[in-house]
């Protein structure tokens, strides 16, 4: 369940903190006070994606906490494997949105928006109007129906679904078989020719690079030799040599180092450079003598670079050029091989398949009938306790035009709110309030389906008023017996059976506007409910509305 809410600097709300409990949470407020901003905290908590807009004028950031407990060993399961461990079962899901990043953290680590969509969808469902809106959609109608199957109709639509992939996979390979097979063994030679052209060649990443410094020097061999042996000359091996100079130097410094500081320091120095003469002067001469001319390797060097260039016209401007392009080459040729399958022995794996496709759509259907026929009993059931009693609900399950990746089945929900008129979908007949009456209905049946320990509702009043919100209001209570509840109402008559009451109030000055939400004690509470009804506190009538309410709401609970 959602223990507590915080929420900072968040549109008009500065700073929030609720602490909600079991049952059926009741939030309520004047027009623009602020509700629909505390729905819009927690879809942002919940990971869906957060406007800059909505951090409050003024500050630098925005912050938003949802403290959440189960004990259910599924969803623990399901967090443990999206990477989250929950301590005693308690997820603190954290977003901080500034100008330029949105943070989110899970339990203190640093996570992802999708990672806090993929837990929440194990912990809390919101209905909103736009979901009524869903509700007239066909598409929406079978994800409802499935929902309710459970364990059976999920097991049969993931075995029908893996016979589906293979199906698809068989049926595309089918239709490719049928085009021109010699234009795409020309390819495949081709492909053959240049991949064994690339594997022979044995390129290697950096091998031009020192190919063409080797083809350099050999082809330079008597000019380099000639100055190296002036270079060793000059320094070690002539007549006048720079290491006898400077070695003599040397000793003609040593010989005055005593009489300063700073001749030794030079003397050191100049005793550093013989060394560093005689070494360079070594080093030259083992080139020197390791160093010849190679006719037969110079010639080696250049039929390898003269190779590689060719290969570069062909398949890249570079040495790793041209290893993409094997990749690429490969992959195409794999694919091609597998298109050029013999068509008739796709053909028999692909009726095969359909075969096993149509037996598992089959066993799919059978167990949606059987599960619509239960399910329209109980969502008529509810609808009567709505005030719909004279309403005709049925789940008809007609068979598709082709395989859909959900089975072959089109599913639609029809409905007569009088008597004597014929079923029809709920797009063409249903008004607000009946649409509203008919989610709750479906929530309702489908309570016990899912492992969601918490259900919030958006204004699930629209449209309703009466008698019929009354009974809203009990089903809610219902509803909460199994699962907590956060319903967010207009209507008195459905904030009276609330568990625990919230007052959501904005604050105006000159200059700011301000919302914080409040747990009412029971006084606060009458006096709310006599605001809803339209007289407010000092309304006698509207205050004894407001306790025979609460009064009744005790007595059935």
């Amino acid at each position: 369940m959602l223990d507590a809410l915080q929420i900072k600097n968040v549109a008009v709300i500065d700073e929030a903190q609720i602490e909600l409990g079991e049952g059926l949470n009741v939030l309520t407020g004047e027009t623009g006070a602020g509700k629909s901003i505390l729905i819009d905290s927690i879809n942002i908590i919940l990971g869906e994606r957060a406007g800059r807009d909505i951090i409050r004028h003024g500050t630098e950031k925005a912050t938003i906490q949802a403290l959440f407990s189960t004990a259910d060993t599924g969803v623990l399961s399901q967090a443990e494997s999206l990477g989250c461990e929950a301590a005693d079962g308690a997820f603190l899901f954290a977003r901080e949105l500034t100008d330029k990043k949105s943070t989110v953290r899970v339990n203190g680590q640093l996570a992802t928006a999708a990672l806090l969509r993929d837990l929440s969808k194990h912990l809390i469902n919101i209905h909103g109007q736009h979901d009524n809106q869903a509700l007239l959609s066909p598409l929406q109608h079978i994800e409802f129906l499935d929902a309710f199957g459970k364990e059976a109709i999920a097991d049969a639509k993931a075995q029908y679904t893996e016979i589906y992939t293979e199906y698809k996979q068989l049926k595309a390979a089918y239709a490719n078989a049928d085009k021109d097979l010699s234009e795409k063994l020309a390819r495949i030679d081709y492909l053959n020719y240049a991949k064994d052209e690339i594997e022979q060649a044995d390129l290697q990443d950096g091998e031009e690079e020192a190919l063409a410094e080797e083809e350099h020097m050999l082809t330079n061999a008597q000019y380099i030799i000639e100055n190296l042996a002036a270079c060793y000359s000059a320094l070690y091996d002539g007549e006048y040599t720079a290491y006898d100079a400077c070695a003599a130097a040397s000793s003609s410094l040593k010989n005055v180092a005593d009489f300063s500081a700073q001749l030794s320091e030079v003397s050191e120095a100049l005793t550093d450079a013989v060394y560093n003469l005689s070494d360079i002067a070594s080093k030259i001469r083992a080139f020197r003598d390791s160093f010849e001319f190679d006719g037969a390797r110079l010639a080696d060097v250049q039929e390898r670079l003269a190779l590689i260039q060719a290969l570069e016209k062909k398949y890249g401007n570079t040495i790793p050029d041209i290893l993409a392009r094997y990749e690429q080459i490969c992959f195409e040729l794999e694919d091609l091989q597998a298109e050029t399958q013999d068509p008739e022995s796709i053909k028999l794996a692909l009726d095969a398949t359909t075969e096993k496709l149509q037996a598992a759509a089959d066993k799919l259907t059978d167990l949606r009938i059987a599960a619509a026929s239960k399910m329209q009993v109980l969502v008529l059931l509810e609808l009567a306790d709505l005030e719909m009693s004279k309403t005709q609900f049925e789940i008809p399950i007609q068979p598709a035009a082709d395989y859909k990746p959900d089975g072959k089945d089109d599913v639609e929900f029809l409905l007569s709110a009088n008597p004597g008129e014929p079923v029809k979908p709920l797009s063409k007949i249903a008004s607000g309030g009946e649409l509203s009456r008919i989610m709750l209905a479906l929530k309702t049946v489908l309570a016990d389906t899912d492992s969601v320990e918490t259900l919030i509702f958006d204004e699930i009043d629209t449209g309703v008023s009466g008698s019929a919100a009354t009974k809203i209001g009990e089903k809610l209570r219902a509803i909460a017996k199994k699962k907590q509840v956060i319903c967010i109402t207009h209507l008195a008559q459905i904030a009276a059976m609330a568990d625990n009451h919230y007052l959501i109030k904005k604050t105006t000055t000159d200059d700011t506007a301000s919302t914080k939400v409040t747990l009412l004690d029971e006084e606060d509470r009458l006096a709310e409910l006599a605001r809803i009804i339209g007289g407010g506190s000092e309304n006698e009538t509207a205050m004894a509305h407001a306790k025979a309410m609460r009064e009744r709401a005790i007595l059935i609970q």
